[in-house]
């Protein structure tokens, strides 16, 4: 009995840290939760209990057991420190809110008392990263011109924890890249605690950390200038309730929701323990993130994808409101000549996963100089890259290639995290062989950008389910055909059908992505203009006229 009570309590042991260790492998925070939930010090005990000496032994218990009980009395204190902790952090929270409400009734109150002219309506935009200058911010600046317009009384407030850059420089910025420019002047609110919603402030449960974060955030934002219509153009959710508790009127725009559902498919399809734990955390964040949204009088989306997601979280019917595009500079680019140049424009952050493009334009140069087969015989570029002739493939009958392609890698970097991200990209570049190929711009100027999509032929979009891709838009506008990701806002909205013609091409993996920019690099030029017409037509739907 004893050597097959050993048997079985060696076996448990054994299928505990084998799970333990699988989790922990995909999870990183499995290493954290195994020492919380006294794994090892369970494993001890059962391979006490495993031994035969145990049973001529009793005593020999007692130490593991022990060990045992410190640990479950030291994860009880630890559970009572955070219940100590979220209780004061719902007293601040609601002192808070109490301390923001008074305000802005003395506030009401003193501007009803006051016999003089109606004063103008505040129209608050809460963007901690105005000069972030992506695609987000692009939509800020149209929106304060947009506003403005329709009611030249109104005061625009933007809350930026952009203290680095004056109020000037910001303009300057927003100008420089995107061509806006305010009608009238705006009017900044510096916060002091944009670090609460930053990343690696949240090892662990990111998602509820940021959201806390940017309660606060608001918190600071509505004591420093208390607004009349308070609009979230980031996607914070959480700071709808507060500011409707504060009397504001309250509407947002959701460029992508915290949590999608996209998120909850594929958390539900993991065998795993702590998996499934991280499923039960996503659905109750889920849930919670849905009662906050539904505070919001005015729910505005940038695609059909993210319709569909806060649709299904916050149970309410969003409006869809394409970004403004700028097309019409660009449909004015000359279709051809072209170069065989692939172009990537992107924010350097790691949800775009340039990574990716990297690889995939490693995979297409390992095959470009190969003796293969193609579909047709691509024509001679005219461009100053095509020095040399060589034959490739990735499938048909055999083509004359022109010289391997370039990639020229666009976009700006909010932070040193960005720039960092920008020298591992390079490194990358060199580790894969292609340095020679690849070129980095980073913040470049708007008439730059304009001359690097007029020579370019491919454009190269890799990020997972994109809300919406402004770059795909700007892409299929200078008759740059985009490559982008089989996923989101791309596929359903921009890369489709138009006229009953192609306008792009979708891809998944580097393999995918290879095989798609060679089809499009070695098309015959009078197949490519139509195909470049047919982009351009359809990206007229995106326009800033529309």
């Amino acid at each position: 009995v004893a050597e097959e009570a050993t048997a079985n309590l060696e076996g448990l042991a054994a299928t505990v840290t084998a799970a333990t260790v699988g989790a922990a492998s995909e999870w990183p925070f499995a290493r954290w939760a195994a020492s919380a939930l006294c794994i090892e010090e369970m494993q001890a005990l059962l391979r006490a209990l495993g031994t035969t000496a145990f049973y001529r032994r009793p005593a020999a218990l007692l130490p593991p057991l022990l060990r045992l009980l410190r640990a479950q009395l030291l994860l009880l204190c630890v559970l009572a420190l955070l219940c100590a902790l979220c209780a004061c952090l719902a007293v601040f929270f609601f002192a808070l809110s109490v301390r923001l409400r008074r305000r802005m009734l003395r506030l009401s109150q003193s501007r009803s008392s006051v016999d003089r002219a109606p004063s103008p309506n505040v129209v608050g935009l809460f963007h901690p990263y105005c000069n972030a200058g992506g695609g987000g911010e692009r939509v800020l600046w149209a929106a304060v011109r947009t506003i403005q317009e329709a009611d030249p009384t109104a005061l625009c407030v933007i809350y930026t924890g952009d203290r680095n850059a004056s109020p000037a420089q910001i303009l300057e910025r927003a100008e420089k890249q995107f061509d806006l420019r305010p009608r009238r002047p705006v009017h900044f609110c510096y916060l002091r605690t944009r670090f609460l919603v930053e990343a690696w402030l949240y090892p662990a449960f990111t998602m509820v950390g940021q959201s806390a974060g940017s309660v606060t955030l608001a918190a600071e934002a509505l004591l420093l200038r208390p607004p009349d219509l308070f609009l979230d153009t980031m996607g914070y959710a959480f700071t709808h309730w507060l500011a409707r508790w504060c009397g504001c009127r309250v509407g947002c725009y959701v460029h992508y929701p915290t949590i999608s559902t996209d998120m909850l498919e594929q958390a539900q399809r993991a065998a795993s323990v702590l998996r499934r734990a991280k499923t039960l955390y996503y659905r109750l964040f889920a849930g919670v993130y849905g009662v906050a949204g539904q505070a919001s009088e005015l729910v505005m989306v940038n695609s059909s994808w993210t319709a569909a997601n806060i649709a299904a979280l916050w149970r309410t019917q969003p409006q869809v409101v394409f970004p403004p595009c700028p097309t019409t500079q660009l449909q004015s680019l000359p279709l051809q000549p072209r170069q065989n140049l692939i172009v990537s424009l992107a924010q350097f952050r790691p949800e775009k996963n340039q990574r990716l493009q990297l690889e995939a334009f490693a995979e297409l140069l390992r095959k470009w100089p190969s003796t293969a087969t193609a579909g047709q015989s691509s024509r001679r570029d005219s461009g100053p890259l095509t020095r040399s002739r060589s034959r490739g493939s990735l499938g048909g009958s055999a083509v004359e290639l022109s010289e391997p392609p370039r990639l020229a890698l666009i976009g700006s970097c909010r932070d040193d995290e960005d720039r960092a991200r920008v020298a591992e990209l390079r490194e990358l570049s060199v580790a894969l062989g292609i340095a020679d190929r690849v070129e980095f711009m980073v913040g470049i100027s708007n008439q730059e950008l304009h001359e690097m999509l007029g020579m370019a032929k491919a454009g190269l979009h890799t990020m997972w389910c994109e809300h919406f891709g402004i770059g795909v838009v700007e892409f299929q506008a200078a008759g740059v055909i985009p490559v982008a990701h089989n996923s989101g806002g791309p596929k359903l909205d921009i890369v489709i059908e138009y006229n009953g013609e192609r306008t792009g091409y979708l891809a998944t993996t580097a393999q995918e992505y290879a095989e798609s920019l060679f089809v499009l690099l070695t098309m015959p030029t009078d197949r490519l203009q139509r195909l470049q017409r047919n982009a351009r037509a359809a990206s007229q739907r995106f326009s800033d006229e529309e």
